[in-house]
Order: C-alpha cells, then sequence, then structure tokens
C-alpha cells in the first residue's frame, strides 16, 4: 500500500458570466473537483470496454474523460441527485457512450461495472457503510472502487466563517458538517474497505491549497459547491459590503490545506 503527501495549489477562476444558477456555478468552480477527479482517473488505467459508474457525476465533465477512456465498446453511467447540473452535463457533455441519470447513492443502477468512480463525493453520502455494501455487490470479481475526498473536515477562511455565522447564523457551518457533509478519516474509510471485503490497492493523500479572487468570487464558488445549501440571495447587502471593506477585496485563501484522500479498492477475483 503506497502512501504520499504532496502540496498542490489551485486557483479557482472567476468567469465572465453572472446570475448563474447554482448547477452553473458549480460548473465554473469547480476546479478543485476537476483536478482530484483527473487525478484519480490517471490512477486506474481504464481498459477500453469497460463499463464504468460515475458516483455523483455533476455537471459531467470528468463522466466525458472517463468516456474517451472506455471507448466505443464501453459505458459510463453518470448518476447525479441533482437535476439541474445532469442538465448541464447533457448539454454539454453527452457521448453516444454515456448515459446521464437521476439517481443517487441508493439507487444507481444495478449492474456488473469494472470501475465504480466516487469523484468529491462520498462526503455528502450519510449511509457509507451501505454504500461499501452495494458497491461490492455490483463490481465484477477484479473491479475496483475509486475514491477522492477531503479528509475529516474542510477549512473555512476566517471571513468565510463570519460570512455563515453573522450573515446567515451561527449554526450554519456546524449543521453543513453535521447534518449534511461528514468527513470521515483514512483509518474510517480502511475499516469500512476491509469490514466490506475490498483490498486497499492504494491509499494516498495530498495537501491542496485553494484561493480565490475576492470574497464574491468566494460566494459565488461556495454557492455551487454547497449543493443549494447555501442560497447567496438571503446575504444583506449592508452587511456584505461590510465584510468586502473588512477583507480589503483582497484574494480569500483558506487558513490550511484541503488534505485530500485517494483511495482505489479492489474486490477479489473469484478463486475457482
Amino acid at each position: 500500500m503506497k502512501r504520499l503527501a504532496t502540496l498542490a495549489k489551485l486557483s479557482v477562476r472567476k468567469p465572465h458570466t453572472s446570475q448563474l444558477t447554482q448547477a452553473g456555478n458549480y460548473e465554473c468552480f469547480s476546479q478543485y473537483q476537476k483536478y482530484a477527479g483527473m487525478q484519480l482517473i490517471k490512477k486506474l488505467k481504464i481498459k477500453s470496454g469497460s463499463t464504468v459508474l460515475d458516483l455523483g457525476c455533476g455537471t459531467g465533465s470528468l463522466a466525458k474523460v472517463l468516456s474517451t477512456q472506455v471507448g466505443a465498446n464501453g459505458r459510463v453511467i453518470a448518476v447525479d441527485p441533482d437535476e439541474e447540473r445532469l442538465e448541464i452535463a447533457v448539454q454539454k457533455y453527452s457521448s453516444a457512450n454515456i448515459e446521464f441519470i437521476k439517481a443517487n447513492d441508493k439507487s444507481f443502477p444495478l449492474g456488473n461495472y469494472d470501475v465504480v468512480f466516487c469523484n468529491d463525493s462520498i462526503q455528502w453520502i450519510r449511509d457509507k457503510e451501505g454504500l461499501y455494501r452495494r458497491v461490492y455487490q455490483n463490481l465484477l470479481p477484479g473491479g475496483c472502487f475509486a475514491i477522492s475526498t477531503p479528509d475529516t473536515s474542510f477549512p473555512i477562511p476566517h471571513i468565510g466563517k463570519k460570512l455563515f455565522d453573522n450573515l446567515l447564523s451561527p449554526g450554519f457551518l456546524p449543521r453543513m458538517n453535521k447534518q449534511v457533509m461528514t468527513y470521515l478519516s483514512a483509518n474510517d474509510y480502511k475499516h469500512m474497505a476491509d469490514n466490506t471485503g475490498f483490498q486497499i490497492t492504494s491509499m494516498t493523500s495530498e495537501n491542496i491549497a485553494l484561493y480565490w479572487t475576492d470574497l464574491d468570487h468566494y460566494i459565488d464558488a461556495m454557492y455551487g459547491w454547497f449543493g443549494g445549501e447555501f442560497d447567496p440571495s438571503q446575504l444583506h447587502e449592508n452587511a456584505l459590503n461590510q465584510l468586502r471593506k473588512e477583507s480589503g477585496y483582497a484574494p480569500i485563501s483558506l487558513p490550511e490545506p484541503i488534505k485530500k484522500l485517494e483511495f482505489v479498492l479492489s474486490k477479489f477475483l473469484d478463486l475457482v
């Protein structure tokens, strides 16, 4: 089992468009998710003709990458519970070998998958042990379950905490971290893999520093990332202007890097 720790720096670019939907913001501001997903895809070496489940495909950019790897004889089943994100996926990334479906961790199509790809979405899933079992049951012998997710928690900038606590409610972030998203440690994920019967092919980590150009840019990104849990229209303009001044209209960075975990879990081959 190989462990790596590196540091990447990502600048989340600000798009030229405005007044985007939540899904539109996610598509524009998902550089972190796309980076994490591409790193995971490179590790998998997916074979032509494979059948891949993209679990939590978002707006579909990585499903398109997966579709080029499986080729014309392969299939990508890309599922997400968000209809608006799927609409963007169909409009921008449709391909003859991709099927975009509205579904979640409990309702994804049953099948014989070579790869189940779960990039930056398992933290949104409450019953992670149930997901592990369902994925294991629907993997072909020799297939793999590939996961990328932040470790333990998602750091929030100081100005971001003020934004959520003062302009929304003091309980917003605790509710997000306990009721909406749940982050686990590497040992937790390893323990679930062992209990389910998976073999851990690789387990790596990478520290990623994120930057946004200013407070408004950060707000737009969180609107896309938080999946509708955060609505910028709830913010009062006067209070927001005060925070803009406090931030100095300067770039926003995380107080510490995100620790991104990557796991590739394999299902044992059936021995006859």
